[in-house]
């Protein structure tokens, strides 16, 4: 499960801001900005929060052409509520929680956390303030390394980190998508039923995920063209190797409780648990007083 205060808003928040300082270091005068802000960025430990991606395209898709014929938009503008916060802690609740809960079981596990966390109108407030260009993907819409011609060249070491993990986060979040709808990612599209509702609800979530490839595709390859204009040989090297392994690359998921720890086996299944209860049982009691 990821780490969460505030209900999730911490991620979002520090998201947004990490974001506005890369793209403020990008636009300075001074040419070396850029390169200090990614090398403390590269060690930050908050850069999880600017990693993890929140794609906005999902909700604004409707049933018609566009709708249909379009994967994504690069920028999503919409009035930005709690139910998207929902959705966003739902999803990145981990591995476990989207292959033994369903979507709305997790959002209800979400607002159980929201609720026990911030009061509703601080959650509403926070929302409201954030605009849709401060969830763009990170790389390279925030930081597109091929657009970088007058600054100060980074640290080698400090792109081969960001890259890296940043690439990890991203390999995660489509494997997320996976889980989240393990028979939509094994479906083939019957286009008879172009038009439908459920034939709409499968090619949103293949959507998703053929966003995350190909933002993780451009990535890569504008990082390696870069590499090769400064002349930095393993960046190169490190970016070739992630294209090679990316069609197959995995996160490993977490292992089942071991046998010999019966305490777990006297539990309910999940699917019998209410929401609160669950949400109580992995919290302990102190969630009670959040």
């Amino acid at each position: 499960m990821a780490v969460t205060h505030t209900g999730g808003l911490n991620t979002l928040m520090f998201k947004s801001l990490l974001g506005k300082m890369v793209t403020i270091a990008r636009a300075h005068q001074d040419a070396t900005a850029l390169k200090d802000v990614l090398a403390a960025l590269a060690s930050s430990p908050c850069r999880a929060a600017l990693y993890t991606d929140f794609d906005l395209n999902p909700f604004i898709k409707k049933n018609d052409a566009d709708g249909l014929a379009i994967a994504g938009m690069p920028v999503i503008e919409i009035e930005l509520k709690v139910q998207h916060l929902l959705e966003f802690l739902a999803f990145n609740l981990g591995e476990n929680y989207l292959a033994m809960f369903s979507r709305d079981e997790r959002l209800s596990m979400a607002r159980v956390i929201v609720e026990k966390s911030v009061p509703w109108r601080l959650a509403e407030d926070v929302m409201a303030r954030f605009i849709g260009r401060d969830f763009e993907f990170f790389m390279p819409a925030k930081l597109n390394l091929a657009e970088l011609t007058t600054h100060t060249p980074p640290l080698e070491k400090d792109l081969l980190a960001i890259s890296r993990d940043y690439g990890r986060m991203l390999v995660m979040m489509r494997q997320r998508i996976v889980l989240e709808d393990p028979k939509a990612y094994d479906a083939e599209p019957d286009y008879s039923q172009m038009g439908s509702q459920p034939f709409f609800e499968l090619m949103r979530q293949k959507h998703k995920r053929m966003v995350v490839r190909g933002m993780h595709d451009l990535m890569l390859e504008t990082t390696k063209t870069y590499a090769e204009r400064v002349g930095y040989a393993n960046l190169n090297n490190a970016c070739q190797a992630a294209i090679d392994r990316l069609p197959k690359e995995r996160i490993p998921l977490p292992k089942y409780i071991p046998d010999y720890i019966d305490s777990w086996q006297k539990k309910s299944p999940p699917a019998d648990r209410r929401a609160s209860l669950a949400i109580e049982e992995i919290f302990g009691a102190a969630a009670e007083g959040a």
